[in-house]
């Protein structure tokens, strides 16, 4: 991005509500109501329309404006999408959860100020930090406040006319401190409006490369792994341990059933600690509470990718927690869906690596973990059906082992129940396809080259047809037709066509196919034909009852996917009578309440995993682009392998 373009977007840096309300339009191809982007950045309507109005002001980009239509919103419009992605470059973030709005900020100040401060602080005094008035209590940020301390064991006391302090064992402290540093990566350099927190973070012998250096090098050497995100946030840990006051021991924490002394994590730990103290005269080794507290946060953030290394020689009574958790989970999972999950060998070892280190963290008594906004969970809109059951999951392990799962955690539990997800294998209809040569044979040659190599189990026949051939013969024969792009632009009448872009790559050819592929297996044997219901236009301004069409005999999971026109989802994995059924606003209908339509799925699954994951690709294609799914049921198509072909 050049440095003229980025002059002129420099006074967004000025306040962080101007910058998250400019992504989040910049982003966002549609209108997004004011109501809507007050309630993401936690204002008024009324501050929105002012924001809006002072960027328009201060705007210098030709070609780019922030419009507002009654009714719709407000939008970015960009005449050149160039400009629009360089933008998106120079900032760098993507994700709406990247974007610290006021309240998120606040939260962060006060929590780093309390836990850094030696002494009580009044409340008024943060509210006069923070430039905000008597009248703008800062009660809700100050509940969010005591939520974080809650996940570490800590406690937000009042002392009488003296203020605010934070209770509880200093491990648990020093470990919230470190949680709300938050931007654990090399590129940054956090800016804290905190002068007590950030020194905290500053170490006081050597340099922050020389550590890293001794660290990597250790870890090198050892068996043990790190993410790089963990990494940083490990040797942030060094500095912060070496710039508090640690007691000599702590039985507290100590006194927990197992013995860390035993792990190659400690033995890492150490091996860092001896490198520090020969290289930095001002550094003070062999400090027993601090090796404990090092290895607890390692063993926490360890890669486990090899499962010889998940034995109790290694890891003690974590791993009974672990496999206790993990047959919890199992159990849900069977309970929820009707499916064994059991019999997938290389499921159970990973979600064993992923439950360790968390094990490691319920024996401590602590729900903690790195969340940057890089695990955008809620955008995850691809995956509802598992993301639902994920996020019930959170609250049910919540429950029985007082572990509260961030949402990176949540984002690799649905990654690892993939892993079984995509082992399901589904029995198939070989194709027959039509491959229409617009402009010649040999222009189709490596479309059909792909299909050969890497789809052969799926084609029954491949056949080349120019446009006067197939209208002289019976095309029903034909399962799909694939053409070159162009044909885009003809009126090519065969269904269902595809078209591919010519001198593309195989692996992109390879990727399109397999959305193809989607379709050719035996959906129609396994799940119900679709059957529709206009809504009247009586509910274009009321709620539709859609609970009168619910069994009350059956269980659901309710999904909703799509922003604008949302559609409602019920499963129902249990049922004794199988139905398929959509419930559609005709386009002139559609309702204030901006539902698009609600689908009602009534399954008995009774441990036929084709069946389960085939509603899984269904769900997922629909939430994919909800937008498109509105063709299928202003069709009335009743054959649900349609719902993978558009």
């Amino acid at each position: 991005m050049n440095d003229d373009l980025a002059k002129k977007l420099e006074f967004l840096e000025n306040n962080y509500r101007h910058k998250a309300l400019f992504l989040i339009l910049i982003r966002n191809e549609d209108f997004v109501t004011t109501d809507e982007l007050a309630e993401k950045l936690h204002v008024t309507s009324r501050t929105i329309k002012s924001d809006v109005k002072y960027i328009n002001e201060q705007l210098d980009i030709d070609g780019l404006d922030i419009v507002a239509q009654r009714s719709k919103g407000i939008r970015i419009e960009v005449e050149d999408t160039k400009i629009a992605k360089r933008i998106k470059e120079y900032f760098k973030i993507y994700h709406e959860q990247n974007i610290d709005n006021d309240f998120d900020r606040n939260v962060q100040f006060i929590t780093r100020k309390l836990l850094a401060s030696n002494k009580p602080i009044r409340i008024e005094d943060l509210q006069e930090e923070l430039y905000l008035n008597t009248t703008n209590y800062i009660q809700r940020e100050m509940t969010e406040v005591r939520n974080i301390l809650k996940n570490y064991n800590l406690t937000l006391t009042t002392k009488i006319r003296k203020g605010l302090v934070v209770e509880g064992e200093v491990y648990y402290k020093y470990l919230c401190m470190l949680k709300m540093y938050k931007y654990f990566t090399d590129a940054a350099e956090p800016i804290f409006n905190n002068q007590a927190y950030a020194e905290l973070f500053k170490p006081k012998f050597g340099s922050k490369q020389e550590i890293k250096d001794i660290v990597c090098n250790s870890l090198l050497k050892s068996r043990i792994v790190f993410s790089d995100i963990y990494l940083e946030r490990f040797i942030l840990y060094i500095i912060l341990l070496s710039n508090v006051s640690v007691p000599e021991e702590d039985r507290i924490v100590e006194d927990i059933d197992f013995d860390y002394t035993i792990t190659d994590e400690y033995r890492l730990v150490l091996s860092i600690d001896q490198q520090l103290s020969q290289k930095f005269v001002d550094y003070v080794g062999n400090h027993k509470a601090r090796l404990m507290y090092l290895t607890y946060l390692a063993i926490m953030s360890t890669d486990l990718y090899r499962i010889r290394d998940c034995t109790e020689k290694n890891y003690g009574s974590l791993i009974a927690l672990a496999d206790e958790m993990r047959t919890y989970i199992v159990q849900c999972f069977e309970d929820t869906f009707n499916v064994c999950i059991t019999d997938n060998i290389v499921f159970l070892k990973d979600l064993l690596k992923v439950l360790i280190p968390i094990a490691m963290k319920i024996k401590l008594g602590v729900s903690d973990d790195v969340d940057l906004g890089f695990y955008n969970y809620e955008s995850m809109t691809t995956k509802p059906v598992i993301k639902e059951f994920v996020h019930q999951l959170s609250d049910m392990v919540y429950q029985k082992f007082s572990y509260l799962f961030s949402l990176r955690e949540m984002h690799v539990l649905v990654n690892v129940i993939y892993e079984f997800i995509n082992d399901i294998e589904l029995s198939r209809k070989k194709q027959k396809i039509a491959i229409i040569a617009l402009d010649g044979r040999l222009s189709t040659q490596q479309l059909k080259f792909c299909l050969r190599k890497y789809f052969s189990s799926y084609i029954e026949s491949i056949e080349t047809r120019v446009l006067y051939e197939l209208s002289e013969l019976d095309t029903s024969s034909y399962d799909l037709f694939f053409c070159m792009e162009f044909g885009k632009y003809l009126d090519i009448p065969y269904e269902p066509i595809y078209f591919f872009e010519e001198g593309i790559s195989d692996d992109d050819y390879r990727k399109k196919l397999q959305e193809v592929f989607l379709s050719s297996y035996y959906y129609s044997l396994f799940l119900p034909k679709i059957n529709y219901t206009r809504i009247p236009f009586f509910y274009k301004f009321q709620d539709y009852p859609i609970n009168d069409y619910l069994n009350p005999h059956n269980s659901y999971m309710k999904l909703t996917v799509g922003d604008k026109k949302s559609i409602d989802i019920y499963i129902a994995l249990k049922s004794t009578k199988e139905s398929f059924e959509i419930h559609y606003y005709a386009d002139d209908e559609s309702p204030i309440n901006g539902k698009q339509c609600y689908i009602i799925i009534n399954l008995h699954i009774a441990y036929n995993k084709q069946k389960f994951k085939m509603l899984l690709n269904v769900v997922d294609k629909i939430a994919e682009d909800p937008e498109k799914f509105k063709r299928i049921y202003t069709e009335n198509e009743s054959n649900i392998e349609k719902i993978l072909k558009k």
